[in-house]
């Protein structure tokens, strides 16, 4: 209440009334937005609905510091009088504003809808609706980017409008700017807590940068995210400098108040597990880029997330069309022997499948291994044998003709992978025996991937249908980053056991359920390729390394024959660093093809948990030309620490080295 006795809401609709012209009649109070007033009224003789806004006094820190910046409904105004056919691309455009006594107000057509948070915390969208309305979304920022030159700045979910129909506005332009005049600070303009991106703020992150198409698009996947289970992840308030995470309610924050790197991806690899499982298959990954640091991961045009959301839009999965579940299998066959035979009794067919059930029943006892290879630095299975091809930029040559390929920064290196059975004491199986698996491909050292879905083929590759091997063979690819050194680097592909989550929910995928994984979702092959990339001073990779009482380990020339003997440049240096245990060593590699060195691992007691290892060359001007990461655990009898052994990781191992990369080999924008 005021001195007067009047609700305030009523002191402002007085306000409206004064400033709005005549025509506009029917004023009534509809809502508080974070800086505005919002009322709806009716214009004209037809009394067409409108809505209006008017600043109102900021209470919040945040508030107060945008409208001092000029960020209001002046602003707004301005904003979206330079929006050509705003309507048309799926904006409230701006229908008429006045100003009178110091009062902006400006005025919309009115739109029936709620707006995305409202529906989505009600309840979160299906598949169906989130295509249709993510459709929209990424297409009309595109407009706004790339056309209107616009960047919004605060696309949270309540700024999008839904209707009952699933179509989408967006509205509130009170602190958009145009894409040429985003200026870089300690403490800029650029959204809600929800959606505020983390890096362009200096006290969350050591390298701040300005706003840009990836800051939209960091907005843009905690929509997604929000659309499809109705929940944030993080909420960042720079005037109280904190980090949290929603799903914890613990600080993801560091002592000195910067993100701790390791606990935002944890929380966001929980939080995309929380999305439901058919949406998480197609848009996980997309979400999880969009929300990424790692500015090589993160999508840094809106074209290119467009193009990816609308590939996993109309993706539907070839091995789920052709083969479907196992007993859709198994009625396939029995369907196909009645066309055969002329016809079966119920009671035949009844009986058969009841065999066939039993024989694969008996399938399940098959135990799936993985153990890591020292010599070659590769981990394998006893399910499998994983292939992979690789062809140079100029088509003439690359993997596995030769043992290392050949890019260029900003390249992309296609691959194909193939899973061939191996052979194996089994019951006879009548209907196949493929499985479907998850794999991802990434250049060791940085968090962008790209996952695939593969299945393994029979030993007997006679015994492939031709409409099975359509499709057969995954061909992902990834971008070598612009700002790489020359080096040799490893280009690394994996293959994942099963998770507990697909497991128990093995109907959905194929023949799971025949095989008993030891280890679900740990890594089940694991394969580096070198990619060499310019011209750095030796061509050399990371060999083998051995445990236990004799431990060596070997980085080698990568030409010379098959033996690889040709001799490398002299004052070359390998290392080891493990950074947990501020450990590190290191050896001249002499006059010689390889440069090796025993006693790899730390003496002493260490906490029974796995630490990853560093080994690393630098040629004689310190520069680091090649590097790989291995995670070791620690093998401790009555109390000290023996041995280390190779520890099999998951996809965690990826995160993990991106985190501690930097501190051998730290790139430059």
């Amino acid at each position: 209440m005021n001195p007067k006795g009047l609700p305030l809401e009523q002191i402002l609709e007085a306000t409206v009334r004064r400033v709005l012209p005549n025509h506009y009649q029917n004023i009534q109070f509809l809502r508080y937005g974070g800086t505005r007033a919002i009322f709806t009224a009716d214009w004209g003789p037809g009394k067409e609905r409108r809505v209006v806004k008017m600043d109102i006094s900021p209470t919040s820190p945040r508030a107060i510091r945008h409208v001092k910046r000029g960020y209001d409904t002046a602003h707004d105004i301005l904003q979206l009088s330079q929006i050509r056919d705003a309507e048309l691309h799926g904006i409230i455009g701006l229908s008429d504003y006045a100003e009178k006594d110091g009062h902006s107000l400006s005025v919309e057509k009115y739109f029936e809808g709620e707006t995305l948070e409202e529906r989505c915390a009600r309840k979160p969208l299906n598949l169906d609706e989130f295509a249709k309305v993510f459709s929209q979304i990424l297409l009309t920022e595109e407009y706004l980017i790339n056309t209107g030159k616009i960047y919004h700045r605060d696309a949270k979910p309540s700024n999008f409008l839904v209707s009952d129909r699933l179509d989408v506005r967006l509205i509130d332009f009170a602190n958009a700017t145009s894409v040429d005049e985003v200026v870089t600070k300690w403490m800029p303009s650029a959204g809600g807590h929800f959606v505020l991106d983390p890096v362009v703020f200096g006290q969350f992150t050591k390298d701040f940068q300005g706003y840009d198409q990836s800051s939209e698009i960091y907005a843009l996947g905690v929509d997604m995210y929000f659309a499809l289970t109705g929940k944030y992840i993080f909420e960042f308030d720079p005037d109280n400098k904190t980090g949290i995470s929603v799903f914890s309610g613990e600080s993801i924050l560091d002592p000195k108040g910067r993100i701790d790197i390791v606990k935002y991806q944890e929380t966001i690899d929980k939080a995309i597990a929380a999305i439901p499982k058919a949406a998480r298959k197609r848009y996980g990954q997309i979400i999880s880029r969009c929300l990424s640091l790692e500015k090589e991961c993160r999508y840094n045009s809106i074209s290119s997330l467009i193009n990816d959301f609308n590939k996993s839009k109309n993706h539907k999965s070839f091995s789920r069309r052709i083969f479907g579940s196992t007993k859709g299998i198994i009625m396939t066959i029995l369907a196909a022997g009645v066309l055969a035979t002329g016809g079966y009794t119920a009671k035949q067919i009844t009986t058969n499948q009841q065999q066939l059930e039993q024989r694969l029943e008996e399938s399940q006892k098959y135990k799936v291994a993985a153990e890591w290879n020292g010599e070659g630095l590769e981990i394998s299975n006893n399910l499998f044998t994983t292939s992979i091809n690789i062809l140079e930029k100029d088509y003439q040559g690359g993997y596995p003709q030769k043992i290392f390929v050949r890019f260029q920064p900003g390249d992309e290196i296609s691959v194909r992978v193939d899973l061939k059975e191996l052979a194996r004491p089994r019951s006879e199986e009548i209907a196949g025996g493929s499985v479907d698996l998850q794999g991802r491909i990434y250049l060791e050292g940085f968090m962008e991937f790209n996952e695939f879905g593969v299945w393994t083929h029979d030993h007997d590759e006679t015994q492939i249908a031709p409409e099975a091997a359509f499709g057969q063979y995954p061909y992902p690819a990834i971008k070598i980053p612009e700002n790489l050194p020359p080096g040799t680097y490893n280009l690394v592909v994996e293959i994942y056991a099963p998770t507990e989550e697909m497991i128990l929910t093995a109907e959905k995928h194929r023949n799971i359920r025949k095989y008993t994984f030891l280890t679900p979702g740990k890594t089940l092959s694991r394969k580096l390729i070198p990619v060499v990339v310019g011209q750095p001073t030796a061509e050399l990779n990371l060999e083998s390394l051995r445990t236990g009482f004799e431990e060596y380990v070997i980085a080698k020339n990568l030409h010379g024959g098959s033996f690889r003997t040709e001799v490398l440049p002299k004052e070359l240096t390998l290392s080891v660093s493990v950074p947990d245990f501020n450990y590190h060593k290191e050896d001249n590699c002499g006059n010689s093809s390889a440069c090796s060195f025993g006693g790899v691992t730390p003496s002493g007691n260490h906490p029974n948990k796995p630490a990853i290892f560093q080994f690393y060359v630098k040629d004689k001007e310190g520069k680091v030309i090649h590097y790989t990461h291995l995670p070791l655990r620690p093998r401790i009898m009555d109390g000290r620490t023996m041995w280390w052994d190779l520890e099999l990781p998951g996809k965690e191992l990826q995160r993990q080295i991106a985190h501690y990369r930097p501190l051998i080999l730290p790139l430059q924008d």
